[in-house]
């Protein structure tokens, strides 16, 4: 049977994401086993994951598609798992991993000290007493699944008096449930069960991440169910580890530092395409194709009616009823399209967010370097060339902080000590050196 063209493109897409991503993993484990001089983490660091590598648990959950899941063969496999493989390739480990049925047995397992590491988690007050976070390396946005049959955009304010299936230990959850929002929750272990709560009418509303509910829907043939609306509050997802465990957290946060944009990218595209979860969730093609055919109708029957007296009589009723159908269809279809607006600009706004977050990202490393640097200086009477040069090689920039292209001081030098700065930096190695400046200086002067 062959496949439709939609189909086969994105299967295309899907298996040209996926040698992307072995490629990487391959290509990181190749560099680490090549490059022992270039290590991404400290000496210190290393000496400690060797020593400690052997009893580090990492939690593997079993059901939270896309991101951690199994596949019909039992594998684990996902979008969070292909980051916690391609960070173990560029750190050249191989965590231990137990398998867990929801989240809310992973946080026990935390507590007791039976688990180190969790792959996928959001930031929260209440977990931050207990986990330390990586910065998150993807956000989706949480969205209100109702049925298709429910009228108009469901805000989170529309929801109060509604049952609302919620996931246990979600973050989400705890957002929705400390807001006031006078809703009825109804508590479930995992997001299939919130949603087919919504499908067979157990439940009016679900609120999980977008990603999930387009694979679940997609995966599971859930037909009925549409998104509401977005919730202003976004699923960004982090490795965490326990709050004894500090050195642990650093490496962690240096081996997803060391995955590039085209790696991050070629993972996104594996797992969440946004414009099949638009198709599964937003498509209004039926409104539109419906609204012109009965258009197109009313179009005939009315040139038939002018051009016939005597069948005028006979067909005014049946016109009239033809002409409020159209009329509640005109409606509806508004309606429909109103609602799909909505939608697309909150993912437009998510992405936006998504983008700012980014940049305060970047904007945060580059800080750390500057203030890392004026350290130096204010722990320093002076401070020479080489002494720089070393100071910000032990910095592993294109490591530790990629983008980052290099960092450069410039020295106050007086008329005075013009010729002696020119001779000793000659000296150094550099025998065209030269110092040309056309500003009159006034440093003597201050």
């Amino acid at each position: 049977m062959n496949r439709p063209p939609q189909e086969v493109r994105q299967f295309k897409g899907c298996l040209l994401a996926s040698l992307l991503l072995l490629l990487s993993i391959f290509l990181a484990s190749v560099a680490y086993g090549k490059t022992g001089d270039k290590d991404l983490i400290s000496v210190n660091e290393r000496a400690w994951l060797s020593q400690n590598q052997s009893r580090l648990v990492l939690a593997v959950e079993t059901g939270y598609a896309p991101f951690v899941f199994l596949d019909a063969k039992g594998q684990q496999t996902g979008l969070a798992h292909d980051y916690m493989r391609l960070i173990e390739a560029k750190l050249g480990v191989q965590f231990n991993q137990k398998r867990f049925s929801s989240l809310d047995e992973i946080f026990k397992a935390v507590r007791s000290g039976e688990v180190h590491i969790v792959n996928a988690v959001t930031s929260t007050p209440e977990r931050l007493k207990f986990l330390s976070m990586t910065d998150p390396y993807i956000s989706v946005p949480n969205v209100i699944i109702v049925r298709k049959n429910h009228p108009g955009t469901v805000s989170e304010k529309a929801l109060s008096g509604l049952k609302v299936s919620l996931v246990k230990s979600y973050a989400v959850t705890q957002y929705m449930t400390n807001h006031d929002s006078h809703f009825i929750p109804d508590i479930v272990a995992d997001d299939l069960t919130a949603l087919l709560n919504v499908s067979f009418g157990r439940s009016d509303a679900a609120v999980i991440d977008l990603a999930t509910a387009s694979y679940l829907i997609s995966e599971k043939g859930i037909a009925n169910l549409r998104v509401g609306s977005v919730v202003a509050y976004d699923n960004k997802s982090s490795l965490a580890s326990t709050q004894n465990e500090p050195v642990l957290h650093g490496i962690l946060q240096k081996g997803l530092n060391a995955i590039t944009d085209a790696e991050r990218q070629a993972i996104k595209q594996r797992w969440i395409n946004l414009s099949e979860e638009q198709n599964i969730l937003y498509d209004l093609t039926g409104w539109n194709t419906l609204g012109l055919v009965l258009a197109v109708a009313f179009l005939v029957v009315t040139i038939v009616v002018v051009k016939n007296r005597s069948f005028r009589l006979q067909i005014i009723p049946p016109l009239l009823v033809l002409a409020g159908g159209l009329a509640l269809t005109y409606i509806v279809q508004q309606s429909a399209l109103s609602i799909a607006y909505q939608a697309h600009q909150d993912v437009f706004s998510h992405q936006a967010r998504e983008i700012l977050l980014r940049i305060d990202q970047r904007l945060i490393a580059y800080m750390q370097i500057l203030r890392g640097t004026k350290g130096l200086f204010y722990a320093s009477e002076s401070v020479e060339r080489n002494e720089f040069h070393d100071y910000i090689g032990s910095q592993r920039l294109s490591e530790n902080f990629p983008g980052v292209q290099g960092v450069g001081f410039s020295l106050v030098i007086t008329p005075e000590e013009k010729a002696r700065h020119i001779e000793a930096v000659r000296k150094a190695g550099f025998p065209n050196y030269l110092v040309v400046s056309s500003i009159k200086s006034n440093v003597n002067k201050r």
